[in-house]
């Protein structure tokens, strides 16, 4: 079993990398995934889209198994260099703080927990 040449093997790469930056791109940007979403995403999208790519290209160019595999891989690595080019932290909803007034309360604690609440220190 013998592979392209070298140059033949990184022009089959090269469409799976742009379109990999791509779809990493658009999914690093999505702030309501979560990290391990993303990364599932990735997997599914590579091995989906390299396929894809790999039929398309057959119809052009013979391509053996190793490059087939090599473009779901060139894929992946596209994706990857998509998502951390435009990751964002995924949102997380601060939490709410209540101050609750009761009139028999002495006007000390009433504002340490005004102070607390707003983060300030006593």
């Amino acid at each position: 079993m013998q592979l392209a040449p070298t140059l033949d093997l990184a022009l089959l790469g090269l469409p799976g990398i742009l379109l990999g930056m791509l779809l990493g791109y658009v999914f690093g940007g999505v702030e309501t995934l979560r990290a391990r979403d993303r990364l599932s995403l990735g997997i599914i999208s590579s091995f989906v889209g390299g396929m894809i790519l790999s039929l398309i290209i057959v119809v052009y160019h013979e391509i053996q198994t190793m490059e087939m595999i090599f473009i779901i891989l060139s894929f992946f690595g596209g994706y990857l260099l998509g998502v951390f080019s435009n990751w964002t932290p995924t949102y997380q909803p601060r939490a709410a703080s209540h101050i609750i007034y009761d009139p028999e309360d002495e006007d000390a604690e009433f504002d340490r927990q005004i102070k607390e609440a707003l983060g300030g220190s006593e």
